[in-house]
């Protein structure tokens, strides 16, 4: 791992801290989700930074390497570097399967992709879940209106009143829940209110996740993609 990728990743685990610290103020929490993301982008762009030099392609990749810049220098060379284009093939089946299959990995890169392209983060909605659940366990929205001023919480005593005002209800659906599924029920001191980011899939598919939990759940996913690209360019580039 090169410095400026080593950087990145101690970002993104900076930031989580950060999120899990001020969450769950929609605000604070949305500015360090937003960070963290950016960082978990530049943490990829190293491998594509590693893959440019050990196959050749960095001077045709221009300033930026990246997934993208990658795929250009190979077609810029005719297509014809079977091992970079073998190295992206097994990239890209990698990043829509093993390292984004579960819930919050596959949440968190879609997140990343819409800062990529469209430059800014999902939404956040404070909402009622349980407190390292499961990630199916349903959630409830609070409405923030009354609670927010200028997108900052405004109390974490009046949250609390909110909290215990929809507790019964919260309560009575996610034990629903936990009992068809054949799981441990929940109590009160299991819930509270959190940070959830709403994210698009590319499907058009909408899923809400909790911010703190599926940030600190990919930098280990983060930190398995290197590795794993790192091994698999070293085996490529390696004289035959």
């Amino acid at each position: 791992m090169h410095a400026t990728q080593s950087d990145a990743m101690q970002e993104c685990r900076m930031r989580a801290r950060q999120i899990r610290l001020h969450d769950p103020d929609p605000y604070y929490t949305g500015r360090h989700f937003e960070q963290y993301l950016r960082a978990a982008n530049a943490a990829v762009d190293g491998i594509f930074h590693t893959a440019g030099i050990d196959f050749g392609l960095l001077p045709r990749m221009g300033r930026h390497a990246a997934r993208d810049s990658f795929e250009a220098a190979i077609r810029g060379r005719g297509g014809r570097d079977a091992a970079a284009s073998e190295f992206l093939g097994w990239f890209d089946a990698q990043h829509s399967g093993p390292w984004h299959s579960a819930v919050y990995t596959r949440a968190v890169g879609a997140a990343r992709r819409m800062v990529r392209v469209h430059g800014r983060a999902p939404g956040v909605r404070i909402m009622i879940g349980v407190s390292d659940g499961y990630a199916d366990d349903p959630s409830y929205e609070v409405d923030a209106a009354g609670l927010t001023s200028r997108g900052r919480l405004r109390s974490r005593d009046e949250l609390s009143v909110e909290v215990r005002r929809r507790l019964p209800a919260f309560l009575d659906m996610a034990n629903d829940k936990r009992r068809r599924g054949g799981e441990p029920a929940v109590s009160a001191k299991d819930v509270g209110a959190f940070c959830f980011a709403v994210v698009r899939h590319d499907g058009g598919e909408t899923h809400t996740v909790e911010m703190a939990r599926a940030a600190d759940v990919y930098v280990q996913a983060l930190q398995r993609m290197i590795s794993e690209s790192e091994a698999r360019i070293r085996d490529l580039a390696a004289p035959s």
